[in-house]
């Protein structure tokens, strides 16, 4: 039988562009997902099978510790929770999580994962990784690619040498930032460039030589912290010092821009949604013949291409409107044109910090 996949959940993020309902202090992780349950709750179940996946490595900020050990409790598995003191993005969090893995097993595999996605058919994705395994033992660093069904503006891309075919991985010739309207057209017809999906699957040596390779310095913050770590009962607490000498940078951009192990597997259709803003929520509504869409209590009339979703109990009426979002919860009420919805992490930064902080119960 295979060695079981060590998965590493990233806890981390602000969940800004899911105001008014995610916050600082419970970002759109700890949100019921579409299954009901939270995001980190499903992610954390995704991956619990006993013989295909250890226990799970936790990365999180302080101010989510007992969120995350939560979570953990509620669905019933072991975990190590890894605190970090400042948030540094993707690339050192995972440095962190591959040197404690390979100081037990250097050949442990790892599969890192984002603890905000929605997957509908999570066995899809689970095929997927099994089917990229012996790639990722053999030294590759497999990311995995989710066809687009639509032109999407807020996600990254994946560009392929050759068009891509569920299950059959391909080399990839780069990583492709948010692009604009006429570029994501385009990106959706090629049949060579998938959603960038941030799941990656790689053995912890070949990741940490890697990252000697291409982002040294974030290595050694990495080292230094885990040098200085202190082991409590529930958490492993990073050292601050490593952390206060890396600059905030993402495993793409440190290290699968520049390496050239870098494999693509393409993923079937696993109904995934990065559940990171209001307009992927919306793509997953069902509209009705005005293209309105509203999940809670809410009532659209005499309006068109219209979104609303109202929570915690309130009621909303949308009379006479075009192309709007509203969110409303007991945080704060969003009324946005949605053709301009990808300027509401910056708004929502001008907020007082307590607007932005306070948390939604």
């Amino acid at each position: 039988m295979a060695e079981p996949i060590t998965p590493v959940v990233l806890g981390g993020g602000a969940g800004t562009r899911l105001w008014p309902l995610s916050r600082r202090g419970r970002p759109k992780q700890f949100l019921a997902g579409l299954s009901g349950r939270s995001l980190f709750h499903d992610t954390l179940q995704r991956f619990a099978g006993p013989d295909a996946f250890s226990a799970p490595i936790i990365v999180c900020g302080e101010e989510h510790r007992f969120l995350v050990a939560g979570e953990v409790q509620a669905a019933g598995i072991d975990a190590r929770i890894m605190l970090e003191p400042a948030a540094r993005d993707t690339a050192l969090a995972v440095a962190v999580a591959a040197l404690y893995c390979a100081a037990r097993e250097p050949d442990c595999l790892m599969l890192i994962s984002p603890s905000d996605h929605a997957i509908a058919e999570p066995e899809v994705l689970l095929a997927a990784i099994e089917g990229a395994r012996d790639i990722a033992m053999g030294g590759a660093l497999v990311t995995f690619g989710i066809p687009p069904t639509r032109p999407e503006t807020a996600f990254g891309y994946l560009e392929t040498e050759q068009p891509a075919i569920a299950g059959e991985p391909v080399p990839a010739v780069r990583f492709v930032e948010k692009p604009n309207a006429t570029r994501a057209k385009a990106f959706f017809m090629s049949g060579r460039h998938l959603w960038n999906s941030g799941l990656f699957l790689f053995r912890a040596s070949v990741l940490i030589e890697e990252m000697e390779r291409h982002a040294p310095e974030i290595l050694q913050a990495a080292r230094i912290s885990m040098s200085n770590a202190s082991d409590e009962t529930d958490f492993l607490r990073l050292g601050a010092d490593g952390y206060g000498l890396a600059l905030a940078r993402s495993l793409d951009h440190a290290v699968f821009e520049s390496s050239g192990k870098v494999v693509v597997m393409p993923v079937g259709d696993a109904g995934w949604e990065d559940l990171g803003s209001w307009a992927s929520y919306r793509a997953r509504a069902i509209a009705d013949q005005s293209g309105n869409a509203a999940t809670g209590e809410a009532v659209l009339s005499d309006s068109r291409a219209c979104f609303v979703h109202a929570a915690d109990g309130l009621q909303v009426v949308a009379l006479g409107l075009d192309g709007v979002t509203i969110v409303a919860g007991s945080g704060g009420v969003l009324v946005a044109a949605t053709d301009r919805l990808d300027s509401l992490k910056g708004v929502v930064e001008l907020l007082p910090a307590v607007a932005v902080d306070a948390v939604t119960d």
